[in-house]
């Protein structure tokens, strides 16, 4: 009757019903980058697009449509987990650090932030061992781990916990 196959409807409604704003947030990318290796410079903090997410899945994962930002990453000291030019959601309520000891045997992976330190705006996996004390470290074995104590722990501020990250496969 449509002129249409039955295959073309169910496509186009599936369109439809993914393209509802209802079900997707529109999260700002930011003009910033995050150095991944040494610091990144950003002067400008503009928005600069956006990419839109499920609202469902932020929910699931515990982040507010309001609190998400995106930046991308600078640098090779998080490969290979993140690369140059790679894109981070990061969630910018979760700004404490907990204390965790790790022992000997504890082979889980710190969580990754976004943190602004003396060296500028960087992204790194996050300890804070104890109390007064952060830990910054790369996953690239090349890159040094570095303490965070006194005045230069009292300057760092922590800009958001990094909950996705996606990258464009390079050939």
């Amino acid at each position: 009757v449509t002129g249409r196959a039955p295959a073309d409807c169910l496509a186009q409604q599936t369109a439809d019903a993914l393209h509802s704003a209802d079900d997707y947030a529109s999260i700002p990318v930011h003009d910033a980058f995050l150095a991944a290796g040494y610091a990144a410079q950003n002067d400008t903090e503009a928005v600069i697009g956006h990419i839109a997410f499920r609202r469902d899945w932020l929910e699931r994962i515990g982040v507010k449509v309001e609190k998400a930002r995106i930046a991308r990453v600078r640098g090779d000291s998080m490969s290979p987990t993140l690369h140059d030019d790679d894109m981070v959601l990061i969630d910018t309520s979760a700004r404490e650090i907990p204390i965790r000891r790790r022992g000997p045997e504890d082979r889980r992976l710190p969580p990754i932030y976004a943190v602004n330190t003396d060296d500028g705006p960087r992204i790194k996996r996050v300890e804070r061992p104890e109390k007064g004390w952060l830990r910054l470290l790369s996953d690239n074995n090349e890159f040094p781990v570095e303490d965070l104590t006194g005045d230069g722990l009292k300057r760092a501020e922590i800009i958001g916990k990094v909950v996705w990250w996606g990258h464009t496969a390079r050939e």
